[in-house]
């Protein structure tokens, strides 16, 4: 009898390491599975552009322009991506441009003139919120400049747009 309980626990703790072993992996493919949703439920932006824009006339029309002295506002345009799993609901959208001297062009130092970014609070320059319902949105942001008379600063402006702690598109404006 003795013998065969020792037998019995014996292949009690095979099959026990056997279970444990299944069990590690499948929790390591739950998580590989979860990162894999998360990823897809990320939100991306495309048709990205960027475009200097000069007010003329008494109606304010507008013309596109590349040069640095008639630049009155930069006008960002971009589609944010149909996403069948991402959450709906409120998000904000934020879009940072950075001069040629990479200083960020923004509206005050405050900390309301900012979002937390990988931990980091960053400055942002333009802020939209959305009602996101998992379809596509066209959007356009315009970043008006500060001082009329003052020319922007020629160079390669560099823009990058975030929602829900992600980065999902960049693009760039090069001005004469």
């Amino acid at each position: 009898v003795n013998a065969a309980l020792k037998e019995e626990n014996i292949e009690i703790k095979k099959s026990y390491s056997q279970e444990k072993i299944k069990n590690t992996e499948l929790t390591q493919e739950k998580e590989e599975l979860s990162q894999q949703v998360n990823l897809a439920s990320l939100l991306k932006a495309y048709n990205i552009s960027a475009t200097g824009i000069r007010l003329r006339g008494k109606n304010n029309r507008e013309e596109v322009t590349n040069k640095a002295s008639r630049v009155d506002i930069l006008k960002i345009c971009f589609t944010l991506s149909e996403n069948k799993l991402a959450e709906t609901g409120n998000k904000t959208v934020y879009i940072r441009i950075a001069r040629p001297d990479k200083l960020i062009l923004v509206k005050g130092s405050d900390d309301i003139y900012s979002f937390i970014h990988d931990g980091q609070r960053i400055q942002y320059s333009l802020k939209k919120e959305i009602d996101y319902q998992n379809k596509a949105l066209d959007m356009c942001l315009a970043w008006v400049k500060h001082d009329k008379k003052e020319s922007a600063m020629p160079g390669t402006y560099n823009i990058s747009i975030f929602i829900d702690n992600y980065e999902i598109g960049q693009t760039s404006l090069t001005i004469e």
